[in-house]
């Protein structure tokens, strides 16, 4: 029996698609749901950007605090951007949190499947970047094939199929 569902979305282009297909999910289940967004963690880039022009009083407090404070931001703007892209669906889902997490997002997705104690996985088959038509995303091909619980993996449409549902 399906009593929780961790569902994994970028937010991007087919998030409303996304989130209507995991309320037709929960409506048929009753489940409670937390909704999980990964972020990759800081390329190497990025830290030598930061190494270059920050002071290494700021450096040290980003890395002991400030990223904590700036992953709860972007758990904020999730919320707010739930809240008004996807208001109709979210009405219709049992929310129970909306979880934040760095790090690689197959991996993110497994850990949180586990914490959160989630009976079914829902993710779309290709993250907004990827879609070519054709094989999976490297994201939902690594959690199908390492989840510890079932998986629902949801088909990304045409932008053309997209307008029409």
């Amino acid at each position: 029996m399906i009593k929780h569902i961790l569902f994994a979305t970028d937010l991007g282009l087919y998030g409303p698609y996304l989130m209507k297909q995991l309320a037709s999910v929960v409506q048929s289940t009753g489940a409670t749901v937390d909704i999980l967004h990964a972020i990759e963690p800081m390329g190497l880039f990025a830290e030598s950007i930061i190494d270059t022009y920050m002071p290494d009083k700021e450096r040290e407090y980003l890395r002991n605090k400030g990223l904590n404070e700036v992953i709860e931001r972007i758990r904020l703007q999730v919320i707010d951007t739930l809240n008004s892209e996807y208001a109709d669906s979210l009405k219709l889902i049992n929310l129970r949190e909306v979880l934040v997490k760095v790090g690689v997002p197959a991996e993110v997705i497994i850990e949180q499947a586990k914490v959160t104690g989630s009976d079914l996985i829902v993710l779309g088959s290709h993250g907004q970047q990827a879609y070519c038509g054709g094989v999976l995303g490297s994201v939902v091909s690594k959690v199908l094939q390492t989840a510890p619980v079932a998986v629902h993996m949801i088909p990304m449409l045409t932008l053309n199929d997209l307008a029409r549902s």
